[in-house]
């Protein structure tokens, strides 16, 4: 997890392997439930690999300037 910037929390339990499959993506609610989001979501950014750290750098400050998000 990151937020403004930099690693917020880590976590070493199994992330899941092998292929998800074509299942739905809900952005919002778990499963289509009624536990709705509630908030802002300023940016999503959907990547199918790994990313470097300098790619996240500077995804990260490409999202700040265009939605006003000042990063320490």
């Amino acid at each position: 997890l990151r937020l403004n910037g930099a690693v917020a929390a880590t976590s070493a339990a199994d992330q899941g392997t092998g292929n998800f499959g074509t299942y739905p993506l809900y952005i919002g609610a778990r499963n289509n439930s009624s536990l709705w989001f509630n908030g802002h979501l300023h940016s999503l950014i959907v990547v199918g690999s790994a990313v470097s750290a300098g790619n996240i750098s500077a995804t990260e400050q490409w999202v700040a300037q265009r939605t006003g998000i000042v990063i320490p």
